[in-house]
């Protein structure tokens, strides 16, 4: 998302709330879903949560005090009740008594390995954060809003081997601290 629009945005939000939370949710809809969806592995749970982050944007007035970009704010709220979702399934499922519920379950992550995915997602939120300005902004664009090459480097206008050259540097950097983690294998989840 470019300076301009976010600021077309800010101004949308201080002459109408309701036109900027609806301009906001045409625009970004359907790419948090796609956000939700890789981590829950379900359309409609991604959906339902993609639509409360908006209705509690909207009731709670939650876009008076965001601090970041408005996008930011959308995608981290709903990167966080996504993973309130797989803490809740899993409580629930090792709650459940029933045979058959229980069959269904292929997989439920012990409390240590939920603590330790929460650890390795805030190192590459964290990694991600230090990187330069211009090399974060385009990997987000790239990695968490689904951006093409060519809208990036429109958007942000540069070339597209400057967009090369940014996603190359924030492979690097994700892949030395994913390396000194012992967990390689992710680079996989970043290399898409």
């Amino acid at each position: 998302m470019g300076k301009d629009t976010e600021e077309s945005l800010q101004l949308l939000f201080q002459e109408n709330p309701q036109k900027g939370c609806e301009a906001l949710f045409r625009q970004y809809y359907a790419a948090l879903c796609s956000h939700s969806v890789r981590l829950v592995y379900s359309k409609e749970v991604a959906e339902d949560i993609v639509s409360e982050v908006f209705c509690r944007f909207w009731s709670d007035r939650v876009y008076e005090s965001v601090t970041t970009s408005f996008v930011a704010y959308l995608y981290q709220a709903v990167r966080n009740r996504s993973y309130n979702y797989l803490r809740w399934e899993l409580q629930k499922s090792r709650q459940s008594t029933d045979p058959q519920e229980l069959a269904v379950v292929d997989y439920q992550p012990s409390p240590a390995e939920m603590v330790q995915f929460d650890e390795l997602q805030r190192k590459i939120e964290q990694t991600i954060e230090q990187l330069p300005s211009q090399c974060k902004r385009v990997f987000l664009l790239s990695r968490f809003e689904n951006r093409k090459y060519q809208e990036i480097a429109d958007e942000l206008q540069i070339s597209i081997k400057t967009v090369e050259t940014h996603i190359s540097k924030a492979l690097s950097t994700l892949r030395l601290v994913l390396k000194d983690e012992g967990l390689l294998f992710l680079i996989v989840l970043f290399s898409c």
